[in-house]
């Protein structure tokens, strides 16, 4: 059962997606005098300390502590984890408030 949770900007589930796929992608609406749509491309893969660092932000936005998804990383990325919420911490110590003030327009 989900924490309560911020309110997000965008749909959670779309969020999640956004978050944990293993490649940037980039999404765009598309359409034709027969036919519209989305389409995506792939522009590469994320490192695993970026995946960290996103699996830190999807925990303070669901309402738990980060280190709480420690114990399934790998050791090597535990030490990733404690710093990549280190830094959010100080750099976004309201993550729901950070989230929700992104201009999703400005990435169009």
């Amino acid at each position: 059962m989900w924490p309560s949770r911020p309110k997000l900007p965008i749909d959670r589930d779309e969020l999640e997606f956004q978050l944990l796929a293993n490649a940037a992608r980039s999404f765009e609406t598309f359409g034709t005098g027969r036919a519209t749509g989305w389409r995506s491309s792939i522009q590469g893969y994320l490192s695993e300390q970026a995946l960290v660092t996103a699996t830190c932000i999807f925990q303070r936005l669901a309402g738990r502590e980060p280190a709480a998804a420690a114990p399934w990383l790998d050791a090597h990325l535990r030490g990733v984890l404690r710093r990549a919420d280190k830094a959010l911490r100080r750099e976004a110590p309201d993550m729901a408030a950070a989230v929700a003030a992104i201009d999703l327009d400005a990435f169009a």
